[in-house]
């Protein structure tokens, strides 16, 4: 009886302690210290602030910051050099093999972590074509071939960390135009487009370095001359591309990634209607066509 008696008039005074803490217990602020120099409501000093954010918490809690955070714009600007490879069975006008400069403009936005839209740009500054029954034309056909692709896309982060490994579907709408600057009545100029479905796969060997890899596959549902040849082709092509990452610098809120890698767009489809002659295509054996375009490319990356 004794020892209940004991146990009774321990919490009893124990109690008080709870019910009414002293001033001091609850006076921490999310920048008090252990030895509490800082007093609520009242802003640190220069001093005392560099001291907090210089506190080891403070910097890991502000880089786990930046590591989850979710960078919903991405703009990409680059340059390339391009190549344009083309076979007709006519073998009337064929891409000779030099490189050309070239320009790309690509911009994307995440509404969330999996859902994304975007565009992308890419223009040639020419082409030269020449004749593969006389290689030493003195007239050669420029052209200036342009890509406009905009898309939607559907990722999958492995980790749900800023720079970690993804894979994502894309689909969209494809346009291709062949605009032909110099003697456009013995070459024609096509517009094609088309539906675009493809993946990309980023391998992050970690949150600052990773390969980008894609690959697509276009169905061309459309595409015709608009010259006064008339001609129209359906057909389909593909797209595929890799290039190196690295992060170059990454402070607040802007990260800039530069890249360099190959890439690779091709159309294969057949031909019908009136030739340059006047004559049946078909009937001069023309019904296959091929255009595949070869890129080195160099893109800097603004994620916010």
């Amino acid at each position: 009886m004794r020892i209940f008696i004991l146990i009774v008039f321990v919490l009893l005074n124990l109690c008080p302690i709870y019910a009414n803490p002293s001033p001091d217990t609850f006076t921490s602020h999310w920048y008090t210290t252990p030895d509490n120099r800082y007093t609520i409501g009242t802003p640190p000093s220069e001093q005392e602030a560099a001291e907090i954010v210089s506190n080891p918490i403070y910097t890991e809690l502000s880089e786990y910051k930046d590591y989850y955070r979710i960078r919903r714009l991405e703009i990409i600007t680059g340059i390339a050099m391009t190549q344009l490879k083309q076979n007709t069975s006519d073998s009337i006008m064929v891409g000779k093999s030099n490189l050309m400069p070239t320009f790309i403009v690509e911009g994307n936005f995440w509404i969330t972590r999996w859902l994304g839209v975007g565009a992308n740009w890419t223009n040639v500054v020419f082409i030269t074509l020449g004749s593969e029954r006389d290689p030493n034309v003195p007239n050669p056909v420029y052209i200036r071939p342009s890509w406009l692709d905009i898309y939607a896309k559907f990722r999958y982060m492995f980790d749900n960390k800023d720079g970690s490994s993804f894979v994502a579907l894309k689909i969209g709408r494809h346009s291709h135009d062949f605009p032909v600057l110099t003697y456009p009545q013995y070459i024609f100029k096509s517009h094609a487009q088309g539906i675009d479905i493809g993946a990309e796969h980023r391998l992050a060997f970690s949150n600052m370095f990773g390969l980008n890899m894609n690959l697509d596959f276009l169905w061309l549902t459309k595409l015709e001359d608009v010259s006064t040849v008339s001609n129209s082709q359906k057909g389909i092509g593909y797209k595929f591309g890799i290039d190196f990452y690295g992060t170059v610098m990454d402070r607040k809120g802007l990260k800039t990634m530069i890249s360099i890698g190959y890439g690779q767009t091709s159309y294969i489809s057949n031909l019908y209607g009136s030739g340059v002659s006047g004559d049946s295509r078909p009937a001069l054996g023309v019904n296959h066509f091929e255009q595949t375009y070869s890129n080195i490319h160099l893109t800097f990356t603004a994620r916010i």
